[in-house]
């Protein structure tokens, strides 16, 4: 009976060291297998994410001609070229006073000049002024305007003036006028969610004041 007895708690010693030895061989294979898995979902997200499409902004100067003179990625958290800044201010000028034939392109031309001021600013209030008080937009397809920008200059830190000629054609009637401007600007915050704002406004500066006064020559006194 006694030895019987100590047989099986022999046979359940034996028993129980090889559960432990299992469990502690198989308790490393279990995370290993674990941390295999969860690096290679990782990998794969990272794969996921590095296909999706990104907007990547640029900042693009072109001549009268659309002749690209120079680009440059557009970085977070960098000032703005001085060169940049004053090439804005004189397609803002541009786009607001020039009138076209062509309607497509004339509404682009006011979309674009809308995009680059604060909506909530003298500046708005002024271009809805200009463009429903103007007899230019009323005198149907017989009449035509070119910007020519004379000179553009720092005068302050948020401040730079512009000097230009309009050139108005209105049936045959050719007419020029000169003007200068002084344009008030901030630099808003770029949002990569709004597409067409990043489209329209690259740079994200917005006009706040605009104050022009009409220059007078000896060709306009004469006239």
């Amino acid at each position: 009976m006694f030895l019987h007895k100590k047989k099986n708690n022999s046979s359940v010693t034996l028993n129980s060291i090889s559960k432990e030895l299992y469990m502690r061989n198989a308790i490393p294979m279990v995370l290993g297998i674990g941390g295999l898995a969860l690096g290679f979902f990782s990998l794969a997200y990272l794969m996921v994410i590095h296909k999706e499409p990104k907007v990547i902004p640029y900042i693009v100067t072109v001549d009268r001609q659309g002749s690209i003179l120079a680009s440059d990625e557009l970085k977070a958290n960098e000032n703005i070229p001085e060169t940049a800044v004053a090439a804005f201010m004189c397609d803002f000028i541009e786009k607001v006073f020039s009138i076209c034939h062509d309607s497509d392109l004339q509404r682009e031309y006011v979309r674009r000049g809308y995009s680059m001021v604060d909506l909530e600013s003298q500046a708005r209030r002024h271009l809805d002024a200009y463009y429903n008080g103007s007899e230019l937009f009323k005198s149907g397809i017989n009449t035509s305007q070119t910007v020519k920008i004379e000179s553009v200059s720092r005068l302050s830190d948020n401040s730079f003036a512009v000097d230009y000629t309009l050139i108005t054609e209105k049936f045959d009637d050719l007419t020029e006028k000169h003007y200068k401007s002084v344009l008030s600007y901030r630099i808003g915050s770029i949002s990569f969610e709004n597409v067409e704002q990043l489209r329209l406004n690259p740079l994200s500066l917005l006009i706040y004041e605009i104050k022009t006064s009409r220059k007078i020559t000896k060709e306009s006194e004469n006239a």
